[in-house]
């Protein structure tokens, strides 16, 4: 079984070793991302400038975040969507809101109070 050389994540490659009677061999392995060249509205591309330069990161960092978020938010539409259809061909059925809230010992009547008796983050009503 081979043995890593390299560690920590900092590296974007590993080497791995092992040794058959004399010979030592090693295992190069990199790891290697792909390339994704788009075309972006002026407008846009000024507002992620302005990005990159508030952040201090660079524009590729900032429009791969975007797309990674997007990307999830799009993967939960397409979930839910999912979900209703199966409801609505009657695959699955519905569970109604106070079962639920009993379930999890949550207060209808008071919803700024988490279960743990802990409040969450409301804005006060002064």
């Amino acid at each position: 079984m081979p043995r890593h050389l390299t560690s920590g994540e900092l590296c974007p490659f590993k080497i791995y070793y092992e040794k058959q009677g004399d010979l030592l061999l090693l295992y190069f392995c990199a790891e290697v991302s792909a390339v994704l060249a788009i075309s972006l509205p002026e407008k846009i591309e000024e507002r992620l400038e302005r990005l990159a330069k508030r952040t201090g990161r660079t524009k590729a960092y900032c429009a791969r975040q975007a797309i990674i978020e997007h990307l999830e938010d799009l993967e939960d539409v397409e979930i839910a969507d999912k979900r209703l259809k199966n409801l609505q061909a009657g695959k699955t059925r519905a569970i109604p809101l106070s079962r639920l809230l009993r379930k999890y010992g949550v207060d209808p009547g008071n919803s700024t109070k988490p279960p743990s008796g802990k409040p969450r983050n409301v804005p006060r009503q002064d």
